[in-house]
């Protein structure tokens, strides 16, 4: 009697987490964000800063944007993410200069069409570590600028 109460339940749980990624599967194909892509660069200005663009392809109307981040392996499922831009409609790209130097994180874009949230798969991002130079400019002796030293 057990073992087939045991074997209705491990039928009942295998059919409900099919049928829910089937759902999430079936609302990431319906319009939501495809295409994640996060460009990271170094500033040539501002020593040991960096900008990351994060970019995405739309599939039809929506009513609102969101794009999330989490820095935590199961950050997605124990809801430890932050949502680090409310983007119009339209708008498929973000420039956000946070994280830590050298950090991984994942992030996702979700989508609100007709009026439920759709969510991307997430990517992944590894914040750049920029050099900075630890020589201040008026203590710089290779440009001539400050006097030799007497003798």
């Amino acid at each position: 009697m057990f073992a087939i109460e045991r074997n209705i339940l491990l039928t009942f749980c295998t059919a409900f987490f099919t049928l829910a990624g089937a759902q999430q599967a079936t609302a990431q194909s319906q319009g939501g964000a495809t295409d994640l892509v996060v460009d990271a660069a170094c500033s040539a200005i501002e020593p040991g800063t960096w900008t990351a663009s994060f970019q995405w392809r739309l599939g039809k109307r929506h009513e609102g944007v969101e794009l999330d981040i989490t820095q935590y392996y199961h950050g997605w499922e124990t809801e430890r993410f932050e949502t680090i831009a409310k983007l119009a409609n339209a708008e498929t790209t973000f420039d956000w200069s946070g994280g830590d130097p050298g950090a991984e994180y994942s992030w996702r874009v979700r989508t609100k069409i007709d009026g439920r949230w759709l969510v991307s798969k997430p990517a992944r991002y590894e914040v750049p570590v920029c050099p900075v130079d630890l020589i201040r400019p008026e203590e710089n002796k290779v440009s001539g600028k400050n006097p030799a030293p007497e003798q």
